[in-house]
């Protein structure tokens, strides 16, 4: 797994997670990568951490790989590589993703990276089939043409 500190040069990787986290990832040949932020149980940051999605309150994938290092992006949109988010909010971890994510080797790296292995908080997963996260080669061109409409 490779986590990439927020506010960093997002090129510092640091340790596997322990304490609970939300934030944003992409699943890249195997692997999970994530840009995240450490929050107690109800969701508020136990760090200094500007948010870059709209709410204010997590990260914007668009904005976030763009602080990529391209040893990571491999130069891809990103929109390429599937992708999902944890949000934390009142005891529980809502984590939205591509549906192909969901499955057990790559829910229990979620689960690990994002802290989620633990009693006092509630999973809920949703599978996303919409546009907003396609990905693979015609995702950014399918993005474009949703917008025009």
């Amino acid at each position: 797994m490779e986590r990439f500190e927020q506010n960093a040069s997002h090129t510092d990787k640091i340790r596997p997670a322990s304490e609970l986290r939300k934030g944003v990832f992409w699943y890249i040949e195997g692997r999970l990568v994530t840009v995240s932020a450490a929050c107690d149980v109800c969701g508020n940051c136990a760090e200094d951490v500007a948010f870059s999605s709209k709410s204010g309150e997590n990260f914007n994938h668009k904005r976030e790989w763009e602080k990529l290092p391209k040893s990571v992006t491999g130069g891809r949109a990103y929109g390429h590589f599937p992708r999902g988010r944890v949000e934390i909010k009142n005891g529980r971890a809502d984590i939205w993703l591509t549906p192909d994510l969901n499955e057990e080797n790559v829910m229990n790296a979620i689960e690990r990276e994002f802290g989620l292995e633990r009693d006092d908080i509630k999973i809920a997963v949703s599978p996303d089939n919409s546009s907003h996260y396609r990905h693979g080669e015609n995702a950014e061109s399918a993005a474009c043409v949703s917008k025009r409409r």
